[in-house]
């Protein structure tokens, strides 16, 4: 996550140059101008955790899959596949494709990615979705070195992927960010490499022109990309704009064609109102918790009291009174929209009427040392965004009549997610967005020893269950052991569910191919200009 600046006078600056960007004489053929709802933390493609990261490099790097306008995927740099009978081997045929600086694309280029990927430099946080090929777990720990990893170039247009065993979601993880082939002519050395502003050499469709941090990004259209000719938008500018009100008002001056900023609930219905065409409101994959820090000696540690507080959250209130954005209340931690819900399910007190939920509730915390003349001080943290404050003031509100007595803190985005990563925390806000239409992303961040694992969650039956999923060699047992690992993962409360999220962005309706979708992801290559009205 991205470090937010403070103080009056950084803001003062920040606010001047943006305002010049926005004002500055831009005027090629067609720029598609984008809040981008956050600045770059980095724009190296294996480090990178924030969307407003993944806005801009997924326009600069191609998978070997990838994704059509509609979240499909589809064939990336790899034209076809095909995997082996036993289950162990994926091929990917590469296509003729050229880097921006006109050097093929070769297999060694994929198989540099991946190793890169799984280095322990690299830090990759998402490095564990890549475990399953042949010794990345242990590369990734440091005991064995990069060139002993799974993946072999057979020429240079052929990759061979060894899995340890079957796996039922490997494959969709190659759309994804982490696995795509880098530059091995123009890096060099898999560690070391500096990805500061500079103009990386690419693969996708667009290049990068310039970064000036704080003010915009400035993508070109790449005229190496193999299908360049079928990219419309020659410019695209990415403004980090954290605030969404301030969003908001650019989008009104028809200085922006996208706001990825999410609508502020206050303000939906107005803008319904006033712009119907430019609202987009859509359900997605994305899912609204709280995560507890189980570690020994943390008050969450207890599972009476998660137990307690999950009961009592009435979430029909908070998405229907607090919020009214199109936010779904959930118990359940696998969304609704997973695998055309093959998944969610309800908790066993949904059905209970709130009053029994509370008697319940407080007998709990009763059990657990606690009432309303003991009452459990706690602190709930949550990044610094009005809704998430709603949200928060709500849910101390509910825990109040079970003896807890919560304590707000509010960070900046990239401080709050620090915080989680860091272990400090007691409860803290969290929201996931899997990069696949797969459980995999929710459900191993709680196996034992994950790197993601920040609520130090341990149970090895649940592990057991997203092993078993993982290397399941058809769909149906995947399904079951997945649905085996959540109905644990439920009953030890791992978190709180709150709401399965729904996307509110402003669009206009100048933009042709811009397709909503559950996996929120909107190529630009797809994407056409109509009309524009105003140049930045």
């Amino acid at each position: 996550m991205k470090t937010a600046s403070s103080g009056a006078l950084v803001r003062a600056l920040k606010v001047s140059a943006l305002l010049m960007a926005f004002g500055s004489p831009l005027t090629l053929a067609s720029t598609l101008r984008i809040d981008n709802a956050g600045e770059p933390g980095t724009l190296d493609p294996q480090q990178a955790q924030g969307l407003w990261e993944s806005h801009i490099l997924q326009e600069m790097y191609e998978p070997l899959l990838t994704f059509d306008a509609k979240g499909n995927i589809i064939p990336g740099l790899a034209s076809s596949w095909e995997t082996s009978a036993d289950g162990r081997k994926i091929t990917f045929h590469l296509r003729d494709a050229k880097w921006s600086d006109g050097q093929p694309i070769t297999a060694d280029d994929a198989v540099f990615g991946l190793q890169r990927t799984l280095l322990p430099d690299t830090a990759n946080p998402n490095a564990y979705y890549y475990y399953p090929i042949l010794n990345a777990e242990q590369i990734n720990q440091g005991k064995l070195p990069a060139s002993a990893l799974g993946v072999n170039a057979l020429d240079a247009h052929t990759l061979e992927v060894t899995l340890t065993r079957p796996n039922s979601y490997i494959l969709a993880e190659f759309a994804a960010q982490p696995s795509v082939p880098l530059p091995k002519h123009s890096i060099k050395s898999l560690t070391n490499h500096s990805w500061s502003a500079r103009q990386p050499v690419v693969s996708g469709p667009y290049l990068l022109d310039h970064w000036n941090p704080h003010v915009d990004v400035l993508l070109k259209k790449n005229p190496s990309f193999y299908n360049a000719d079928k990219v419309s938008i020659d410019n695209v500018v990415f403004y980090p704009i954290e605030d969404p009100l301030s969003a908001v008002n650019r989008y009104r001056t028809h200085t922006l064609d996208i706001s990825y900023n999410q609508i502020p609930s206050a303000r939906l219905a107005e803008l319904r109102k006033d712009m119907p065409s430019d609202v987009q409101v859509f359900p997605s994959l994305s899912h609204y918790y709280y995560l507890p820090n189980m570690k020994q000696g943390q008050p969450l540690a207890d599972k009476r009291i998660r137990e307690a507080m999950n009961m009592t959250v009435q979430r029909e209130v908070i998405t229907d009174k607090v919020l009214r954005n199109g936010y779904v209340p959930t118990t359940s931690i696998l969304p609704r929209t997973m695998s055309k819900g093959a998944y969610a399910v309800d908790a066993d007190f949904q059905s209970w009427p709130m009053s029994q939920r509370i008697e319940r509730a407080r007998e709990l915390m009763k059990e657990a040392g606690y009432d309303k003349d003991h009452p459990l001080a706690l602190e709930m943290s949550f990044n610094s965004l009005d809704d998430h404050r709603r949200v928060a003031v709500a849910m101390a509100a509910m825990w109040k009549q079970i003896g807890v007595n919560v304590t707000l803190q509010t960070r900046d985005v990239a401080n709050h997610y620090n915080s989680v990563k860091l272990g400090q925390f007691q409860l803290a806000r969290h929201g996931t967005i899997p990069s696949i239409d797969n459980p995999v992303e929710m459900l191993a961040m709680f196996v034992s020893g994950s790197p993601d694992n920040r609520s130090s969650y341990t149970n090895p039956e649940f592990d057991r269950h997203v092993n078993s999923a993982i290397t399941a060699m058809s769909p149906e047992e995947a399904q079951r052991e997945w649905q085996a690992a959540q109905q644990i993962a439920m009953n030890d409360v791992v978190e709180i569910p709150v709401m399965d999220m729904a996307m509110a962005y402003l669009v206009s309706p100048t933009l042709k191919g811009w397709e909503p979708n559950p996996l929120d992801v909107h190529p630009l290559r797809y994407v056409s200009l109509q009309n524009q009205s105003t140049q930045p």
